[in-house]
């Protein structure tokens, strides 16, 4: 392990963080090479504001959004298709969302966009694979962040190795770009607010990631039990930030098999 430059710094804590990008970007590249999949259904008018849509295999009509990370200011959804393929096999569709990003967008602007997204996902889905049944969202890291923001608009939310408190950023370097004030990132921060999505919804986060992101997802969790809303939060063992995603596209894996069945169960209700 290397030496993080602060308490988030993921890749500075991963010494091979760099191998797991090269490995998703090529089994990303595959996953666009299927030709049913549907490629930059737009939900707003800016340029990253689009999501692909990768139809499930004999599909039951339930949705599985998936919302990418990198700290609200690096990366594209197309880096992050790779998560596809498993879920596509079990009938699910799985919608790959973009985001507008920092500098160019505030995190307030970023969760707006996502809960438009969701709100009108099921109108846009309708001309592809016709009427919707559930909807799922999830996220990792700043897309976990996203998805119990914006997750009122969805049935379940799995958020994966997310940051739900944003006031911990503002004395970071990630905040150059985020320029988040205390109140802003008050404002943002889901495991502050009075409310919180009404459906079921899984926390997960690796035993050996950052000190600072398990206790993020600890503090998600006790918010959402003193609201007296549906939550479990899932630890993984061994599990660094980057391998906690890996494992999110591999059945077989805790990761996968731990989501799958929270997922299987929110959609059977």
């Amino acid at each position: 392990m290397t030496k993080p430059a602060h308490p988030y710094d993921n890749r500075g804590s991963v010494a091979n963080c760099d191998d797991y990008f090269d490995d998703w970007r090529a089994r990303s590249a595959l996953a666009y090479e299927d030709a049913a999949v549907v490629c930059g259904i737009r939900y707003g008018d800016g340029e990253r504001e689009a999501f692909d849509l990768m139809p499930g295999e004999a599909p039951n009509g339930d949705v599985l959004v998936f919302i990418h990370g990198g700290y609200w200011q690096w990366y594209s959804r197309d880096v992050f298709a790779f998560i596809a393929p498993a879920w596509r096999a079990r009938g699910i569709h799985v919608v790959n969302l973009g985001y507008p990003l920092a500098p160019g967008a505030s995190v307030s602007t970023m969760v707006a966009g996502v809960t438009k997204a969701l709100m009108g996902l099921r109108a846009a889905l309708a001309p592809h694979v016709g009427t919707v049944r559930k909807v799922v969202v999830s996220g990792w890291s700043a897309g976990g962040h996203l998805a119990m923001s914006a997750g009122a608009q969805a049935d379940a939310v799995i958020a994966l190795s997310g940051l739900y408190d944003l006031r911990a950023l503002t004395g970071t370097s990630l905040n150059e770009a985020l320029a988040l004030t205390q109140d802003s990132a008050e404002a943002m921060s889901p495991a502050l607010w009075a409310t919180s999505p009404p459906g079921p919804v899984m926390l997960g986060v690796g035993g050996g990631e950052l000190p600072a992101l398990q206790e993020q997802s600890r503090t998600m969790h006790d918010r959402r039990v003193a609201l007296g809303l549906p939550v479990c939060l899932a630890s993984w063992a061994a599990l660094h930030h980057y391998s906690v995603l890996d494992s999110f596209s591999k059945p077989g894996t805790p990761v996968f098999d731990d989501a799958y069945r929270f997922y299987t169960t929110c959609t059977s209700r």
